[in-house]
């Protein structure tokens, strides 16, 4: 599979942009929804920088992998990342193109707010998981939700630091490593969109909210 090649080149931008994502991703896809190889996976933005770690996490466990995203150059990136079908979800409907696709699917990841995970539910298969990084939304109209009987996790990688949960600090730092030992092998790549010094991180906030950013947004402490 070809890959954006720039993330090699910035090991240490690599570095500060993997750990949230890692985990983030990690914890929904493997922990939370428990994929298996062979499932139907919907991810939501699969060229952000959330969204492109969790179509390559997805494909690594050999699921099938749908993404939604904005424009050509984006499914481009998602397809590089292992998506087998990129939904431009400004020109399509993503619900009716994935269950064309699928049938229904086995697990959604949202990162994109209520109203698209409302019309994810309809996509889905029954006893479907879905994970949201943005809080459950209520059912849609129809109570797909409910008839379908699906299971909503919430996934926050910042509750074990709020709480203090060691163990799960600890579980945490495992995925970090085990997330850079694939990183090493070049399984995983990080994709750095632009870097920012820390004074202006008004613009990173500009240019993440503009849709226009391609994978991870970091900022420069030094310089």
């Amino acid at each position: 599979m070809s890959l954006p090649s720039d993330a090699a080149a910035k090991p240490a931008l690599t570095a500060a942009a993997l750990p949230l994502v890692a985990i983030t991703c990690w914890e929904s896809l493997y922990e939370r929804a428990a994929v298996q190889p062979g499932e139907f996976v919907l991810i939501h933005g699969g060229a952000g920088g959330t969204g492109h770690v969790a179509v390559q996490l997805a494909a690594l466990r050999g699921a099938r992998v749908a993404a939604t995203v904005s424009s050509p150059a984006k499914a481009r990136i998602a397809t590089d990342f292992g998506a087998e079908l990129p939904i431009n979800y400004r020109e399509m409907n993503f619900a009716d193109e994935v269950l064309g696709w699928s049938g229904g699917l086995q697990v959604a990841f949202d990162n994109a707010g209520a109203e698209v995970m409302q019309s994810t539910y309809r996509a889905m298969a029954p006893y479907g998981r879905v994970v949201t990084l943005m809080g459950v939304a209520e059912d849609d109209a129809e109570l797909n939700a409910y008839n379908l009987n699906l299971t909503l996790h919430n996934v926050m990688m910042l509750t074990p630091m709020w709480k203090g949960l060691t163990e799960r600090l600890k579980a945490q730092a495992t995925i970090v490593s085990k997330a850079l030992q694939l990183v090493a092998s070049g399984k995983l790549k990080i994709l750095l969109s632009e870097s920012f010094a820390l004074a202006d991180a008004d613009k990173a906030h500009a240019h993440l909210e503009s849709g226009k950013a391609l994978g991870k947004v970091t900022l420069r402490i030094n310089g």
